[in-house]
Formats: structure tokens, C-alpha cells, sequence
């Protein structure tokens, strides 16, 4: 069994509850489940039926503002050529400090 059976197997034991108990908040808090999202699986169930449990992405598979493979590849080539951690940059200013300075 997947996870996405799993899944779609117990918000139907909790839908199946609630129609046998008739009280929705107590099936939500015997399920710590939210009501928000009861209502929202009880709505896809009525209208998809099993289909409509399945979690669906919420985040789109392909990002219209995804940096450029090529752009990310140099970036990464440079932070490799040149590493620069947060303590190497502050020991660098450190000696930059107007004291160090001889004229």
C-alpha cells in the first residue's frame, strides 16, 4: 500500500466517523484533525469521491522564475572557486579596522 492509499484510507475512516457519530468537532478532536481541512476533504469526497482525498502538490512542478540552470551552475562553480564563510568575512573586516591602518 502507498502512502497515498494510506492516506485516502484514513480521512474515509475519518469522514466515515463523523456520518456515524454526527458530531463533526468531536471526530476532529478525536482525529486531531483540523475542521478547516475536515470540511475541505468532505467537500472533495463529495465531489471527486476516493479521487478527490489523494494530497495533491500544492507547489507547481515547474517555477516561472527559477533562476537559469546555466546561471546557477556559475554561481556554484564561483562559491566553489571562492569560498567565503561568515567567519572568514569577519576576521577579514577585523583587520581592515582604521587602527590597523599605518600611514
Amino acid at each position: 500500500m502507498t502512502d497515498d492509499q494510506r492516506e485516502i484510507r484514513r480521512k474515509l475512516r475519518v469522514l466515515e466517523y463523523a456520518e456515524l457519530s454526527g458530531d463533526v468537532s468531536k471526530t476532529c478532536q478525536h482525529f486531531r484533525v483540523g475542521q478547516a481541512s475536515f470540511y475541505r476533504w468532505c467537500h472533495a469526497h463529495r465531489a471527486h469521491g476516493e479521487a478527490g482525498l489523494a494530497n495533491n502538490r500544492s507547489v507547481p512542478y515547474n517555477h516561472p522564475n527559477k533562476t537559469p540552470t546555466a546561471v546557477e551552475e556559475k554561481v556554484l562553480h564561483l562559491r566553489r572557486k571562492y569560498p567565503a564563510s561568515a567567519h572568514n568575512l569577519f576576521n577579514h573586516e577585523r583587520h581592515l579596522t582604521p587602527q590597523n591602518f599605518q600611514t
